[in-house]
């Protein structure tokens, strides 16, 4: 019997490098991965282009600073398994 339950991991930083990086190996592996990223369109472009591959990725423009935002976001979460914080300032 298989099951249509799917972890969902959250990953901040997740437009580009490291953290897209995560994403992706995230989404392969089966989970419904959540990407943040301060910059919007970047995100959700990404996030289009791993859906166009099949995989399960939802893009979210956040700055992770931003302390109501992110209570915001989580809110409307229905859970998260994994949380992984690769956003940074470089």
């Amino acid at each position: 019997m298989s099951s249509v339950f799917k972890e969902v991991a959250l990953v901040t930083g997740g437009a580009q490098g490291i953290g897209l990086s995560i994403v992706k190996r995230l989404a392969t592996d089966g989970f419904k991965t959540i990407a943040v990223d301060l910059h919007r369109e970047r995100v959700e472009e990404e996030a289009a282009n791993l859906r166009q591959a099949g995989l399960e990725v939802t893009g979210l423009g956040l700055d992770v600073c931003d302390r109501r935002a992110v209570v915001e976001v989580m809110d409307q979460l229905e859970r998260i398994d994994v949380i992984v914080c690769a956003a940074g300032v470089y």
